[in-house]
């Protein structure tokens, strides 16, 4: 009968987490034999809990990501064509609707951008929503105050 192999024993390292399988090189040596980190790694994001982005398609489980963004803080003098055309430059723009007040029709200073799948500046509505969202917040656009973009799901 054989004999039982004896179970690997761990390498006992800073580097090296109980709750992870293997160690995670997090240093390597350099041309001039300092340590440096490991080029591969992400140390915001550890490598056992990255999420590898993967587009959303017909087969696809769930809602679609989010295609348009909600711009508040607008000045009510903002007009659609303003808006229009700050956040063309994240994607191409296919439709924005300013919400409006139903006894005065002035604008409550809230606005729906839709941004259109295809075009030349992205291809993806979702990436074209993301940019906006990521460097279009805290923006001047038109005569008003510094507006606030974020996802809107519906």
């Amino acid at each position: 009968m054989a004999e039982p192999r004896p179970k690997a024993a761990r390498p006992s390292s800073p580097h090296c987490s109980p709750s992870i399988s293997r160690c995670v090189p997090l240093f390597c040596k350099s041309q001039n034999t300092s340590l440096q980190p490991h080029p591969s790694l992400n140390p915001l994001c550890p490598p056992h809990l990255c999420v590898l982005p993967i587009s959303y398609d017909e087969d696809s489980i769930g809602p679609p990501p989010p295609s348009a963004i909600l711009v508040s803080h607008l000045s009510p003098l903002t007009t659609e064509t303003q808006i229009s055309t700050h956040f063309s430059i994240y994607g191409d723009v296919e439709t924005v609707d300013i919400e409006r007040d139903p006894l005065t029709g002035g604008s409550l200073g809230l606005a729906r951008v839709v941004f259109n799948g295809g075009g030349q500046l992205g291809g993806d509505a979702y990436m074209a929503t993301r940019r906006a969202v990521e460097r279009g917040n805290g923006r001047k656009i038109g005569t008003g105050g510094y507006v606030k973009v974020e996802f809107d799901e519906d």
